[in-house]
């Protein structure tokens, strides 16, 4: 899967992990949203929009966060800061 490619060098200890999980567990405790947005495309999903806190945001970053599909549903993503389309 690829979840696990996207983790490889994190779990080799040479990149750092970011969570930018806030908005996930704000929604759990009834006080926020889930940012993110997430649309199913051909192999997974195309994620949208900012997330508002996160810290040591490294180019080389392994980030974990949540987001919202259009189904409803939540998806938590794990994807690496250099990937296209993430500033």
């Amino acid at each position: 899967p690829f979840s696990l490619t996207a983790a490889e060098p994190l779990l080799a200890g040479m990149s750092l992990g970011v969570t930018g999980m806030a908005a996930a567990f704000k929604e759990l405790a009834g006080c926020g949203q889930v940012e993110l947005t997430a649309v199913a495309v051909s192999g997974g999903y195309r994620i949208s929009g900012s997330i508002r806190w996160a810290s040591n945001l490294y180019h080389d970053s392994l980030l974990v966060t949540a987001a919202a599909a259009d189904d409803g549903a939540k998806v938590i993503v794990a994807l690496p800061l250099s990937s296209p389309g993430v500033t």
